[in-house]
C-alpha cells in the first residue's frame, strides 16, 4: 500500500516542479488483537528509502517523504480514564455509556 501510495504521489511530480515534500498519509498499523503481527517499522523505512532512491536517481533531485504515524506512537502508552454513565444490552451486543470528558 505505501509503495503504491508513493508511486502515485510521485507520477504527479512533473505537474509539480516545485514539489519538495510528499506525505504519504498516517496510520501506522498497531496490533489490537492477539493474532495481530507487530508492524516491522524497519521494513515499511527500506521501502520508502528503495523507493526514495530509485525517484532521485530519475528526476535528478531529491524529495521528502513524510509518514504521518497516527496512534502508533501513543496507542500503548496511555490510559482513558472515564466514568461509566450507563449500560445496556440489546440482543447479544452490550454497550456501556461513558463519560470521559474535561471537567474543571
Amino acid at each position: 500500500t505505501w509503495s503504491r501510495v508513493a508511486q502515485t504521489l510521485t507520477s504527479l511530480e512533473k505537474k509539480f516542479p516545485h514539489l519538495r515534500h510528499v506525505d504519504l498519509g498516517g496510520g501506522l498499523a498497531i496490533t489490537e488483537h492477539p493474532q495481530q503481527s507487530e508492524l516491522d517499522v524497519e521494513q515499511v523505512a527500506s521501502m520508502i528509502q528503495t523507493f526514495r532512491t530509485s525517484f532521485e536517481a530519475q528526476l535528478g533531485r531529491k524529495l521528502d517523504f513524510w509518514i504521518e504515524p497516527g496512534r502508533y506512537f501513543v496507542a500503548k502508552s496511555c490510559v482513558l480514564l472515564a466514568n461509566v454513565t450507563q449500560i445496556k444490552t440489546k440482543d447479544d451486543f452490550h454497550y456501556v455509556g461513558i463519560d470521559a470528558g474535561f471537567k474543571p
